[in-house]
C-alpha cells in the first residue's frame, strides 16, 4: 500500500476551533494504521452505499485534489475541517436544545489518500484522538488510538479513468449530520430496505 497524502485535523466543538496536527509519514505504524482502517471500514457490517447529490458540492470537489496530490491541497481539507466543525457545532446546538448534556463523539478528521492493490482509494473519517500522559516523562500528549479508532467514515474507490467508481459510508450511529450536512450524500434504497421498511409497515398494521 502507498500513502499518497495524509492530513489530521483536531475538530474541537466546544471551544469552535480546528488544530492542523503534523503527521511524519514515514512511521512504519502509520501505514499498520491505515491498513487496519481500511479493513474495519470494509468488514463493519453497518457500512451503507450512498450517491452523492448533484451540484458542485464541497467535499466531492475536494477528492480530486487529494486523489492528484494538487498543489494548495492544505487548503481544501483545511475547508473540509472547517465544515465538519460548523455542521458539529449545529448538531450539538440542535441536542442540546433536545437532550440536555449530550456531548457528540470528540475526534479528528483524517484525509488519506492510498493506492493499493492497483486501485486509487480516498478516505475522510473522523477518528478518535486521545490525549494521554507519556509513560517517559509524564508529559501530556495527543495520538491516534489504535483499538478505537474509527466513528464514521466514507471510503471512495475510483476507476482507471480517476472517477469515481462507488464509495462506502461507515457509521456506528447513523447521523444526519455527518452523511447529509457534511460529506452532501443521498442514501441509496436497496431491495433490503425496501423489505425492511414493508415488514414495519405490516407490523404497525398487526399490532393495531
Amino acid at each position: 500500500m502507498i500513502i499518497k497524502n495524509i492530513f489530521l485535523h483536531h475538530i474541537d466543538v466546544q471551544e469552535n476551533v480546528v488544530t492542523a496536527i503534523e503527521i511524519q509519514e514515514d512511521y512504519e505504524n502509520l501505514n499498520v494504521y491505515v491498513e487496519s482502517l481500511v479493513n474495519d471500514i470494509l468488514e463493519n457490517p453497518n457500512r451503507r452505499f450512498y450517491n452523492w447529490k448533484d451540484g458542485e458540492t464541497q467535499v466531492k470537489n475536494s477528492l480530486v485534489h487529494l486523489k492528484n496530490n494538487a498543489e494548495h491541497l492544505e487548503k481544501y481539507v483545511l475547508d473540509n475541517a472547517n465544515r465538519l466543525l460548523e455542521k458539529e457545532v449545529n448538531a450539538q446546538e440542535l441536542i442540546n436544545s433536545r437532550l440536555g448534556n449530550v456531548q457528540i463523539q470528540r475526534g479528528s478528521l483524517l484525509h488519506l489518500s492510498i493506492e493499493s492493490e492497483g486501485t486509487q482509494k480516498t478516505i475522510i473519517c473522523k477518528v478518535e484522538h486521545d490525549e494521554v500522559v507519556s509513560e517517559v516523562n509524564f508529559e501530556l500528549i495527543r495520538g491516534l488510538n489504535t483499538r478505537k479508532k474509527l466513528f464514521k467514515a466514507i471510503l471512495i474507490y475510483y476507476n482507471e479513468d480517476g472517477e469515481i467508481l462507488h464509495n462506502y459510508v461507515h457509521d456506528k450511529k447513523p447521523t444526519k449530520y455527518w452523511w447529509d450536512d457534511f460529506l452532501e450524500l443521498a442514501p441509496i434504497i436497496t431491495d433490503e430496505d425496501n423489505t425492511e421498511n414493508a415488514l414495519n409497515e405490516i407490523d404497525k398494521c398487526l399490532t393495531r
